[in-house]
């Protein structure tokens, strides 16, 4: 159309192809066509040309010449056994990048959509335990007011300081984090390893504050829930007394959660728990997903480092 419009002009062009379309051709589309064929100089370069060039289709990638070394990279993490998530995808990129080029990477924002792209393009799908759903009681707002209200009841009839009201909560913390799931290639096996002993624990030199200790399949049972008990809270307690000065049965008075280990007794009493630790559990609402997301951060700028370590 636009070297037709060059050799005939654009009124006979206009014409032309509204007659051979069956529907208006405007002058200022040909003329706009026109001047884009004559702008980019293909009226030199394609004398012979019957249509424009067409543009390349889809998205560009976003770590452009890049791309291809991060899909590389998160091949081999797969083929050498090691986890491949988003977060492991977006740490990867970043180290990629801070080795080529710095300045890019401050200018763009790799996104978990994105990290799942790459994913998907590598043919990788989620691997991932399922849950049920967890389903909010009715009579849920009664239910949390009866949970305030017992706790502030406790506190007053019993004297009880703050020193010793105690939030306990337990949560999952991945080693790798990037949620419950790996990626891998459809179709292949999954193998799961679970350490027995102590050699399982990280060599770490964790504070003597902290109890270092797991159950065989390295889930909270009532083993550990005592475990804990025995090591932590009651050494705890007993110092708290002795530092206000308080009676050796002051009471105290601890909040957590209840699920599997901690149950027992109430399904024997029929007792059908709210299951609300979700919406209540103070450390659910405030501190858990607070450290979780630290936790991510730091480890993408960690494992970005250490790519880039291994580039050089």
């Amino acid at each position: 159309m636009a070297k037709y419009a060059i050799e005939n002009g654009v009124q006979n062009t206009a014409r032309k192809f509204t007659t051979d379309l069956g529907s208006p051709v405007n002058e200022s589309t040909i003329r706009s066509i026109k001047s884009s064929y004559m702008r980019r100089g293909l009226h030199k370069q394609f004398e012979n040309a019957a249509e424009l060039p067409k543009k390349d289709r889809g998205r560009p990638l976003l770590l452009g010449k890049y791309d291809a070394e991060l899909l590389d990279y998160i091949k081999s993490i797969r083929e050498f056994g090691g986890i491949v998530n988003n977060q492991i995808v977006i740490s990867s990129a970043k180290g990629i990048l801070k080795y080529h080029d710095s300045e890019l990477l401050e200018t763009l924002d790799l996104t978990k959509t994105w990290a799942e792209s790459v994913l998907h393009r590598l043919g990788y799908t989620k691997r991932k335990g399922t849950k049920a759903a967890r389903s909010q009681p009715e009579d849920f707002e009664k239910t949390k007011q009866d949970y305030i209200d017992r706790i502030e009841k406790c506190v007053e009839e019993n004297n009880i300081p703050d020193d010793l009201i105690f939030n306990w909560d337990q949560t999952g913390v991945n080693l790798i984090p990037g949620g419950d799931w790996t990626m891998d290639a459809k179709g292949s096996k999954q193998i799961i390893y679970a350490g027995t002993t102590e050699q399982c624990h990280p060599k770490y030199g964790f504070p003597k504050s902290w109890n270092i200790y797991h159950s065989e399949n390295h889930w909270s049972n009532t083993d550990t829930m005592l475990h804990y008990i025995e090591h932590l809270l009651v050494p705890y307690v007993t110092d708290k007394r002795d530092e206000l000065d308080l009676p050796l049965k002051q009471p105290a008075l601890a909040i957590f959660d209840v699920f599997s280990a901690q149950i027992d007794v109430l399904h024997r009493a029929n007792i059908k728990v709210a299951g609300c630790t979700d919406q209540l559990q103070p450390l659910d609402l405030r501190v858990n997903k607070v450290y979780k997301d630290i936790l991510r951060a730091k480890f993408q700028d960690w494992y970005a480092d250490e790519v880039a370590k291994f580039l050089v």
